[in-house]
């Protein structure tokens, strides 16, 4: 008979991000009976908005009560929480056990990385009393957790920091290969794209660790009869107003044109990641690293800073320094030249296709939702046995 899981989160956020597609697809393996030995019995979450007075109450008290409430009726196999955000809601003295996904612990451990354009905090800062208690009560809720399930090494070892005496396991998160495969499921040529122009691809927000103006100095580096040839698609919603001033005059003052998309659909963003030339990913710092794994499920080249943990799902070899724009240039040049060769003599109804890149086809493969299914059931059999 199967084991009865409540998976559990607070606000019922879409999958447009991070850890809304980590929740989403953990659920949809569940639901597709890929998690062989495992059933899902109900998803506890809240619907999003309200007044600032109404989302605190629900968060610290309101959700996490009725969530031990439906524990207490239902008397699941296990209990797991999809985000450790929402450690909170873990029950004091649980009748059942505990598992939760961890993503990072940014917040509760603020480091500070020393760049050459000055330290970066990765993390939450100066946080004021409100968020402050909001911190103390996620840190005790992970320590009412039986399980920490770590999506990348470089996560569990801040895990194993922080919380020295829980049980921690790494399984990287999955992603619906088949659905991104350029071969199997190609997508329209996307009509922001220029056939004349080699279109690169800079995704996420503006948050400092993203390092989002490093990648348009190091397309300013190039040779002026290259960066004519470049436009640069930054896909993504902007954190705020000033933050994309700033990258639009970085980018004016580098004389490297931008194309801004904003947030866009999943469909988009995978014809884009098909047919870009290649995504460049310089973040400093990720707790899972979404993007690159994605662009090389949809056969895109992909240049990645050789930081964690992003760098564990890489080609082998293939990180480039984080600071230095010499290696990133060398890459581009190199991806230029392939261009120039291929965008004459490979093309379909008027449009340029580039070539697919087996060897990210073949590296993302390993982290097929497939495989994430096969893993977590391995995981929570062993720590229910």
């Amino acid at each position: 008979m199967p084991r009865k899981v409540l998976i559990a989160r607070g606000g019922a956020v879409g999958p447009a991000s991070g850890l809304g597609r980590a929740h989403h697809d953990l659920v949809s393996s569940l639901q597709s009976n890929s998690v062989k030995g495992f059933e899902i019995v109900g998803i506890h979450e809240h619907p999003l908005g309200g007044n600032p007075f109404k989302r605190l109450y629900r968060r610290w008290r309101g959700h996490p009560k009725s969530l031990e409430k439906k524990v207490k009726q239902t008397l699941p196999d296990l209990l797991h929480i999809s985000d450790q955000e929402h450690a909170i809601l873990i029950p004091k003295n649980c009748p059942v056990p505990v598992s939760i996904t961890v993503h990072d612990l940014f917040h509760l451990d603020p480091q500070k990385i020393s760049t050459p354009d000055g330290d970066v905090w990765i993390g939450e800062r100066n946080t004021g009393i409100i968020r402050n208690r909001d911190l103390v009560k996620m840190k005790a809720g992970l320590s009412r957790a039986d399980l920490l399930i770590c999506d990348s090494k470089t996560t569990e070892s801040h895990a194993k920091k922080l919380f020295p005496d829980k049980k921690t396991v790494v399984l990287p998160l999955g992603l619906d290969c088949q659905k991104r495969n350029p071969l199997t499921n190609p997508l329209p040529y996307p009509s922001q794209f220029s056939n004349e122009k080699m279109n690169l691809l800079i995704i996420g927000s503006e948050d400092p660790r993203k390092r989002l103006h490093f990648a348009i100095e190091v397309i300013g580096n190039l040779p002026i009869d290259v960066r004519s040839n470049i436009v640069v698609h930054k896909i993504g919603a902007e954190s705020s107003l000033a933050a994309k001033a700033n990258l639009e005059s970085i980018a004016q003052s580098s004389d490297v044109k931008v194309q801004w998309w904003g947030r866009t659909g999943e469909e988009e963003l995978i014809a884009a990641e098909q047919h870009a030339d290649a995504l460049l990913f310089p973040s400093i710092a990720e707790g899972f690293g979404y993007p690159p794994l994605e662009a090389m499920a949809a056969g895109c080249p992909v240049l990645m800073a050789d930081m964690g943990s992003h760098n564990e799902l890489a080609i082998p070899g293939t990180p480039l320094s984080p600071y230095s724009t010499e290696p990133w240039v060398e890459e581009l040049l190199t991806l230029h030249g392939c261009w120039l060769g291929n965008q004459n003599s490979i093309v379909e109804n008027g449009d340029y296709l580039r070539p697919v890149d087996e060897a990210g086809l073949a590296r993302a493969a390993k982290y097929d939702k497939a495989i994430f299914a096969e893993k977590l059931e391995s995981t929570w059999a062993t720590f229910l046995s």
